[in-house]
């Protein structure tokens, strides 16, 4: 089964710059943005759907067929650009159409203002990693810091120190409209 997607209108760019940039640094970061970007999507349906039971209203339902093909997931995050130089990525975010309701994809509309947030919130738990600039103007509060804590803390943090491990240092530089994270890296050599 075919799922069908909606287009978020949510831009993303992603600039990742590596020391010593190889294709396994580039999977680690497609991997990790991909699993992260379908967590923060499923907290902000989780936490919307608390509300919802709270005000005793009828619950957003979702199901995603389970299989091993790559279509099956909430969120796919599709590549629009790529230029030369380190590695820099326009995406465009795609939203499976798989609710009980219709324009249900709208709970998600601080996608990735979260995404963003999570990454500042949890690379700075992972030693060598720094934020170097921040820009958040959007309330992330939709997902509750114990949701988050559990399900993007360890994508994040995982994420940072596979790239960490796999490289001598780097930028991370992640932008949807006025959202914007720079983190830096250093390798636990320190070289």
């Amino acid at each position: 089964m075919l799922l069908e997607y909606e287009k978020l209108n949510q831009p993303l760019s992603i600039y990742f710059h590596s020391n010593d940039l190889d294709l396994l640094q580039v999977g680690i970061l497609g991997s990790e943005m991909h699993k992260l970007l379908n967590q923060v999507a499923i907290s902000l349906i989780e936490e919307n759907n608390k509300a919802l039971d709270k005000a005793k209203k009828p619950l957003v339902q979702f199901h995603l067929p389970q299989s091993t093909y790559r279509d099956d997931v909430l969120v796919r995050a599709k590549v629009s650009a790529i230029r030369q130089g380190s590695i820099e990525l326009d995406i465009s975010v795609v939203m499976a159409q798989v609710f009980s309701v219709p324009g249900a994809a709208s709970i998600v509309g601080n996608l990735m203002a979260t995404a963003i947030w999570a990454i500042g919130e949890y690379a700075t738990k992972v030693v060598g990693c720094r934020v170097t600039k921040r820009e958040t103007h959007t309330d992330v509060s939709a997902v509750a810091k114990t949701s988050a804590r559990r399900r993007l803390g360890p994508i994040v943090e995982r994420a940072f120190k596979e790239l960490q491990a796999s490289s001598n240092g780097g930028e991370f530089r992640m932008k949807s409209g006025d959202e914007e994270i720079e983190i830096k890296f250093y390798s636990k050599s320190g070289q």
